[in-house]
């Protein structure tokens, strides 16, 4: 017999906590909180996951690796940069797991340690979300580097994360489908308790949907769903061109974006 204070207690847990990730393409709507260099931070890091991975693996890269990826030059304040966006990814991506009956509290990261001798950086991923993370990157989140570092704002690296989750092999058309309260917490996470639905469209969504357009050669239809006057949620179609050539890194010069701070 089901204790009912005790589901009580945990729903509410649950509502006050980030995110609930009940099956891997969650994921990729779990990080609305995370700034465009903890974004294209954590992209490094899970870059490091095969379809071998396990909770026992550790990870090595260098300073000079990170700064590479942020297109940074190797100075002092440089290096206390990455040390610093790592405590920072890793002190915000906690999330709970749902499994079968419990409850898990996680972090994504397990260990992050700096070797000052060597210059490396070494990590590892918790036991409980590293199956998750094999499962996203191998079935769903297909992208790689070269492609988000085009992305100077964080709410477009949302969306192409969205996109990958929701995409369904070699089918050209992929439609995403949420309440307004789902799409706020994808993308903004505790923001979007101030953040109104026309606001939200206009600066988030439309945003985002113009940066991909013109920069992955893609195109996106956004329909918004009403009862009444009251927005309740939205529908976004991405399509891409069966005969398009494929974006090369080069073509567009590398911009940090005005949130990258």
């Amino acid at each position: 017999m089901k204790n009912k204070k005790l589901d009580n207690a945990l729903e509410g847990l649950v509502s006050r906590q980030e995110y609930v990730v009940f099956q891997a393409n969650d994921l990729a709507k779990a990080f609305g909180n995370l700034t465009t260099k903890q974004h294209r931070l954590l992209d490094f890091a899970t870059s490091y996951i095969t379809q071998e991975s396990t909770f026992l693996d550790t990870y090595e890269t260098t300073f000079t690796e990170v700064l590479k990826h942020f297109g940074l030059t190797a100075s002092g304040s440089n290096y206390a940069y990455v040390a610093k966006s790592f405590k920072e990814l890793y002190e915000k991506t906690n999330l709970m797991i749902q499994k079968e009956e419990s409850l898990i509290l996680a972090r994504l990261f397990g260990n992050v340690s700096f070797d000052r001798e060597k210059g490396t950086i070494s990590f590892d991923f918790d036991k409980y979300i590293l199956p998750y993370l094999v499962e996203l990157k191998e079935n769903f989140y297909a992208i790689n580097l070269a492609t988000l570092s085009v992305l100077k704002s964080k709410h477009s690296l949302v969306l192409m994360k969205l996109w990958q989750a929701n995409k369904f092999g070699n089918n050209p058309s992929t439609q995403i489908k949420g309440s307004l309260d789902e799409w706020q917490q994808w993308f903004l996470g505790e923001e979007r308790r101030v953040m109104s639905a026309g606001i939200f469209k206009r600066d988030i969504l439309t945003r985002a949907a113009e940066e991909l357009e013109s920069k992955l050669h893609i195109e996106i239809e956004l329909l918004t769903r009403k009862d009444g006057r009251k927005v309740t949620g939205y529908e976004m179609t991405i399509r891409e061109p069966r005969h398009s050539n494929p974006i090369l890194q080069e073509d567009i010069p590398f911009d940090f974006g005005e949130e990258y701070k």
